[in-house]
């Protein structure tokens, strides 16, 4: 299996400030742009959490409930049946 794109993810409540403080404040190059999530080629990738999502419920409200998983591992491969 060819691992075709990896990135760690970043949430965050509005994506338009998130974009352009990684942006312009940092300098990072947009790699793609998919729907509400934005991916750098540094290796980062940026997700607006809509409202009712588990983890905005989680950070809001500062439970620490340990029956959750609170951490996403993301990978894309060119051919699914490859893996």
């Amino acid at each position: 299996m060819k691992i075709k794109r990896k990135a760690t993810i970043l949430y965050c409540e509005n994506i338009e400030i998130s974009r352009n403080f990684y942006s312009k404040v940092l300098g990072f190059s947009i790699e793609m742009v998919f729907g509400s999530v934005i991916f750098y080629k540094e290796g980062i990738a940026i997700w607006e959490l809509k409202e009712g999502h588990i983890l905005n419920n989680l950070i809001n409200t500062g439970v620490k409930d340990t029956n959750v998983n609170a951490f996403e591992l993301f990978y894309e491969v060119e051919d699914w049946e490859d893996t």
